[in-house]
């Protein structure tokens, strides 16, 4: 079993650890490459998301199988905002608006 079903990033990216139980040994790949899975011991899979510098949010399936048994977990990133890097100085960052 695998403790979630699903997990959520911010779009800077960063890495979550998920519990897995099983009595045998396990593997995990995920659908897309902005999202790396890393089985980190017998009952720990880490899930690393990549920074996502759209606006537009993305999914990506992590299969884990083990033998004949296969679980789904799916992973959302969240879109950049797109008024996160909008400069409103029209000085630049060191000038003075006076």
């Amino acid at each position: 079993t695998v403790s979630v079903t699903s997990a959520t990033f911010e779009a800077g990216g960063g890495e979550k650890n998920l519990m897995v139980t099983c009595n045998t040994d396990w593997t995990a790949k995920s659908s897309e490459t902005w999202c790396s899975v890393e089985n980190t011991g017998t009952d720990m899979l880490k899930i690393t998301a990549t920074k996502n510098t759209s606006t537009t949010q993305r999914v990506a399936t992590v299969t884990l199988t083990a033998g004949e048994v296969t679980k789904t977990v799916t992973v959302t990133q969240k879109g950049t905002d797109p008024t996160s890097d909008v400069n409103l100085n029209p000085f630049g960052d060191d000038e003075n608006w006076d």
